[in-house]
């Protein structure tokens, strides 16, 4: 058998992701920490992402949308699915820096969590990025709902500021929603922006923190 590369990307990311497991179980599967995000106005077919944990900023990721690949809303799918206890990856694209978000849920924590009260489950985020420099593996334990609310709120922000950014067909929208074209009348312009922002919402999130907050 042919022994793996240390370069070899599954196997990086399994070996982070075991140190990962071991950390926690370690740590008694505490503390929770709140995982926060924040979106760039687009600038020249690129979304950067800001990765917060408890406040702190601990990552960003470069997203381009390149052969009219939509990373943003490949976030919004990946969440989604975290809404129905799904263990979910998400790959956006990077233009050469790889990113793996990922989030599960610990299939032990909605009883736990009921015996101390709260009505959510508890999962895990984490983010791995693999630039030319090296590597970087971030993580958190956290509230389920309280992640999806957070990403959420982060999307609603992005779509109130492009609501009124100028630039964002031209820097973003125009790539994904016009076919090969590169002049838009003003007309035109308010159509992609609102068909881009239109998309942006989820009633799936949606109906999940209205349940949630019952």
């Amino acid at each position: 058998m042919n022994e793996l590369s240390p370069n070899y990307l599954p196997y990086i990311l399994l070996k982070k992701r075991a140190e990962m497991y071991s950390n926690i179980a370690e740590s008694g599967f505490c503390p929770l920490k709140k995982v926060s995000f924040h979106f760039s106005d687009p600038y020249a077919g690129w979304v950067d992402v800001t990765v917060s944990i408890d406040g702190e900023e601990v990552a960003k990721a470069r997203l381009s949308n390149v052969l009219s690949s939509d990373p943003v809303g490949e976030m919004i799918d990946w969440v989604e699915a975290c809404t129905n206890n799904h263990s979910n990856y998400c790959f956006p694209f990077g233009e050469g820096t790889d990113y793996i978000f990922h989030y599960e849920d610990l299939l032990y924590c909605p009883i736990q969590r009921k015996k101390e009260g709260k009505g959510s489950n508890t999962g895990i985020f984490s983010l791995f990025i693999k630039r030319i420099e090296g590597i970087q593996f971030e993580y958190a334990l956290c509230d389920t709902k309280e992640f999806v609310e957070s990403f959420y709120d982060a999307i609603l922000d992005f779509v109130k500021r492009q609501e009124t950014n100028e630039n964002v067909v031209d820097d973003w929208a125009g790539d994904l929603y016009v076919d090969g074209r590169e002049k838009y009348s003003e007309e035109d312009k308010q159509k992609v922006r609102k068909r881009m922002l239109d998309n942006m919402r989820s009633p799936i999130i949606e109906e999940y923190i209205k349940r949630k907050r019952k």
